[in-house]
């Protein structure tokens, strides 16, 4: 098992191209980019499953329940909280609506400037 403060590198050489780059904690998650691999370039990425960003959730039009990778939160919308790196499932629910486009898979590496913004429509 990985401790929380493993810091391993890994190194590889890749051809021109564009790649689907994964990285799994055991603990902390995954983490999934795209990347294009451009002739004479070089890339370098540090993933830091224990460094929190900032993340703000609103609903429209009704305030809703915050639900974080399946499991439900604290956390009722408008609501800025912090997260960690890595790609996280977010949802809003409240009783008597339903989420119009489903559920976002997000992939954070840094702070959202603009909210994430859900709506929420009114079931019949």
């Amino acid at each position: 098992m990985l401790r929380d403060d493993d810091d391993r590198q890994f190194e590889a050489d890749l051809q021109v191209g564009t790649y689907q780059l994964r990285v799994v904690h055991p603990q902390f998650g995954e983490w999934e980019k795209s990347i294009h691999i451009a002739p004479e370039s070089q890339y370098q990425f540090a993933i830091d499953f224990r460094k929190m960003v900032k993340l703000t959730v609103a609903a429209t039009p009704v305030e809703g329940n915050v639900f974080i990778d399946g499991q439900a939160t604290s956390y009722q919308t408008p609501r800025e909280f912090d997260l960690r790196v890595g790609k996280h499932t977010i949802e809003v629910r409240r009783k008597g609506y339903i989420l119009e486009g489903g559920p976002r898979v997000i992939n954070l590496e840094e702070d959202l400037t603009e909210p994430l913004l859900f709506t929420l429509k009114k079931v019949r």
